[in-house]
């Protein structure tokens, strides 16, 4: 059952997106493709796929606690489980985190002559450079230096593709494993618990298998040498001790979490409560000065501690902070106080980092009568109350705790395991969707329902109700952009006197890593027509930019809906034609169509060349729908909103139109010509790269209208709402 549920979960994880996050680098081993669906079921598909195979594999690792609770069950049996179930696991993509591809970028920075510490490179080059995400751009690496020189000799010699120096960092996430197993067993068997039960509750718990194995992260390799400092110190004698200090301050050169056993160290002692004045400040100087004499040798200082304590901000879903700080931003906003979620939660984590070491402090003091289960609960206060919480950090305690629980119920184990195991996504928490925009009552949602056991992956977009509210206009401009800065005040400029006399917005939606979302931000205080701006990060470009205009259709207020790009090949002028055919054919699509001369004019020989053979590809693939269509490459067009249902549309690339006409059947087609414009600014985004995705992009599509696959429903004019005018 626990390797079926494996297997599953990371079957449905790759079709989920977890295998397609590399951007750079070979990923074919890991990519996966649509599931033959209607659109808006693949990934909801995916992901149930997902979250049964971690169910399924919650449910073998329970059954399994029982027949470890019996002296009968075999050692073996428990090396057996962990390794089969394991199996899947280090065959897939990373699951659940992209944190891996991180620490690949560390240590391509540290094989440079960049300092990792003292600077950043934002965007990180190399393989992972695409990979990583973007939350962790922001300042250099928090990391101990033996995880940078360990990264640095990872990456240095396991080639030059992203999938296996992802594989280097798991084959050392494995070894860890396998070392806090082997440390663990020498603990159980010296407090006379059970080993196989101990293993079980640790290694074969589904949140360990998931981020350790699947994940790869660095937690692993510090949670080994803590675990290996801590069965060092189980025997007697103050050379054992002083050793377990010293592994513990290499655990500590990793993640300064691991500093919080070193203060148990000290209070236990191997010299009895008496000497408790001076074994802590002994176990101090010695984990602390292991950690300087190892800045010291690396040349690295204590540069990590400084970036530690600077690191990025992260609202996340799950610490309290945050969720307390949603409700207290709510009532300051009623009682007219200003305040944002970003402030309370700064406060409220401060306040929480505060209790926790307190609390940590006084659970350290009580380890002489509760011995493990005190590290184990300042543990999980600290993962729970520190300054971010992933899911990930309660294997701290979990992994420690496994011999604190094992002979009892353990039922909060138990809680703690299944509930982190089910609060994030195939392809990670994703640190933008899930967290932010807490501004916004659609953040509010999010946040709440990222706190369900079970998630799905959705589409962020304006609620129905909240859309209705907004009174209707009479024409929207959709405009994707890309890295068009320049492009931005020319367009607006030749739209205003197209636009006047007609109620209008116009709506850029951004996939820009340039300066153009603070261009449109400008101009918008600057322009007569009210202008919206939806950027889209990094993490959320699906789709590319024909998905940019499908989360324009879905906030567009007005009635009819232009979609033009930014760069001015396709004229504002041509506008009043559109709008003038829109309106004697209101339940048609009227699309653009490049004259021979405006062709000509505009596109290269190539390009031309190019654009007639996907042109007629697209009417081999599609003789009903696109019969008759001249210009079914063009991205000009006017649509009736009402008449559009963006959920039917799974764009990928900037050919949108294709999708739009197949997808509705029932809507007629006119044509309006038009000259095709020079480029006067901007790059071209045509390329080999986009042409290979025209044709897998045009197969999905064939694929999912095919019976039985499609699903969807036509609309009929009839059952179109209508919008009423102002």
């Amino acid at each position: 059952m626990g390797f079926a549920g494996s297997i599953a979960a990371v079957i449905g994880g790759s079709l989920a997106g977890a295998g397609n996050s590399p951007t750079r680098g070979s990923s074919l081993p890991w990519s996966a493709p649509f599931l033959p669906l209607h659109p808006r079921w693949n990934a909801i598909a995916a992901v149930a796929l997902f979250f049964a195979g971690l169910a399924l594999l919650c449910r073998a690792w329970l059954r399994l606690r029982v027949c470890a609770r019996s002296s009968s069950f075999p050692l073996r049996g428990a090396v057996i489980a962990c390794a089969l179930w394991s199996l899947p696991l280090v065959a897939g993509p990373p699951l659940a985190s992209r944190d891996v591809y991180s620490y690949v970028a560390l240590g391509e920075v540290a094989n440079t002559n960049v300092n990792p510490y003292v600077s950043s490179v934002d965007p990180p080059g190399g393989v992972a450079g695409g990979a990583v995400d973007p939350i962790w751009n922001k300042g250099a690496t928090p990391y101990g230096p033996l995880f940078t020189i360990v990264a640095k000799v990872a990456v240095a010699h396991s080639g030059n593709k992203l999938v296996t120096k992802t594989l280097a960092f798991r084959l050392l996430a494995m070894l860890s494993v396998a070392a806090a197993g082997f440390g663990l067993v020498v603990i159980a068997r010296r407090r006379g618990r059970s080993p196989a039960e101990v293993l079980v509750l640790a290694l074969a718990n589904p949140l360990i298998l998931l981020h350790f194995v699947s994940g790869a992260h660095n937690d692993s390799f510090m949670v080994a040498l803590l675990i290996a400092g801590l069965a060092i110190s189980e025997g007697s004698g103050r050379r054992r001790w002083l050793a377990a200090l010293v592994l513990c301050g290499l655990a500590a050169a990793v993640k300064a979490p691991a500093l919080v056993a070193i203060g148990y160290l000290g209070i236990v002692g191997p010299r009895g409560v008496r000497r408790r004045k001076t074994d802590v400040p002994l176990a101090a100087v010695v984990g602390l000065g292991t950690l300087h004499l190892l800045g010291m040798a690396t040349g690295y200082g204590w540069a990590w501690a400084r970036n530690m304590v600077g690191s990025p901000s992260v609202l996340s879903y799950l610490s309290p902070a945050t969720v307390l700080a949603v409700p207290m931003h709510w009532l300051s906003t009623i009682l007219g106080v200003d305040s944002t979620v970003t402030g309370i939660a700064g406060v409220l984590r401060l306040i929480g980092v505060v209790g926790a070491i307190i609390s940590v402090g006084w659970l350290l003091t009580q380890s002489r009568t509760r011995g493990l289960a005190a590290l184990t609960t300042a543990m999980l206060v600290l993962a729970l109350f520190g300054p971010a919480v992933q899911p990930w950090y309660l294997t701290w305690g979990l992994v420690i705790g496994a011999v604190a629980s094992a002979g009892r119920a353990g039922y909060t184990h138990t809680l703690f395991s299944v509930i982190a195991l089910f609060t994030v996504l195939p392809a990670g928490p994703d640190l933008g969707v899930v967290l932010i925009r807490l501004g916004s009552p659609i953040g509010l949602v999010l946040v709440g329902c990222a706190l369900l056991p079970l998630t799905f992956r959705v589409r962020r977009h304006l609620p129905k109700s909240a859309r209705a509210a907004v009174p209707p206009i009479d024409v929207t401009i959709v405009v994707p952009t890309r890295n068009e800065a320049e492009c931005v005040r020319p367009l607006l400029d030749r739209l205003l006197p197209v636009l006047a006399g007609v109620t209008s917005e116009v709506l850029f939606v951004d996939d820009s890593d340039d300066v153009t979302p603070a261009v449109v931000q400008m101009m918008a205080a600057q322009t007569a027509i009210p202008v919206r701006l939806m950027h889209r990060n990094v993490g959320y470009r699906y789709g590319g930019l024909g998905g940019a205009v499908v989360e324009g259709l879905r906030s567009a207020h007005g009635r009819t809906v232009i979609v033009m790009d930014a760069d001015l090949q396709h004229p504002p002028e041509a506008i009043p034609s559109l709008l003038t055919a829109a309106r004697i054919h209101p339940s048609a699509i009227i699309v653009g169509t490049r004259t021979p001369e405006g062709a000509a004019q505009g596109l290269d020989r190539a390009r031309v060349l190019g654009s007639r053979a996907a042109a007629r590809l697209a009417r081999t693939l599609f003789p009903g729908p696109l019969t008759g269509v001249a210009d079914p490459m063009s991205g000009l067009f006017a649509l009736p909103r009402h008449l559009i249902d963006p959920d039917r549309l799974n764009p990928f690339g900037f050919k949108i139109l294709v999708e739009l006409l197949v997808n509705h059947p029932d809507l007629a087609v006119e044509e309006v010509e038009y000259d095709f414009a020079k480029r006067e600014a901007g790059v071209s985004k045509a390329g080999i790269t986009e042409a290979m995705s025209y044709v897998g992009h045009l197969a999905d599509l064939r694929i999912r209208t095919l019976p039985p696959w499609r699903t969807h429903p036509t609309l009929s004019v009839s059952q179109a709402p209508v919008l009423a005018t102002n």
